[in-house]
């Protein structure tokens, strides 16, 4: 339980960047430094699979499709949403990392 405690710290340190003053400005910069795109795979291992939305914030966003158990999907951007639930942004939508 402290190990998860301390991975979701990192990532909202990492992920909370995004709310700092010229973020825009500073992402334009480093990613034309930075010619390869970072790709996350990701395994459904929930029995009841994972539902996609078309959003990041999961209150506010409609299902778009769902995600099977033991489906392997690539995502290409991640962030913590308002609520504190990590999210991977993929071609069908937005999964969370753990359910509710």
């Amino acid at each position: 339980n402290q190990l998860s405690l301390l991975h979701r710290s990192a990532l909202a340190e990492v992920c909370k960047v995004r709310t700092e003053p010229d973020y825009d400005q500073r992402e334009l910069v480093r990613n034309r430094r930075s010619t390869q795109q970072l790709v996350y795979k990701i395994r459904i291992v929930c029995q009841e699979g994972a539902i996609v939305r078309n959003g990041i914030d999961i209150d506010d966003c409609e299902n778009v499709g769902n995600l099977e158990m033991g489906e392997i999907v690539e995502a290409y951007d991640r962030c913590i949403n308002s609520s504190g639930v990590l999210r991977y942004q993929t071609r069908r939508g937005w999964v969370s990392e753990q359910t509710r």
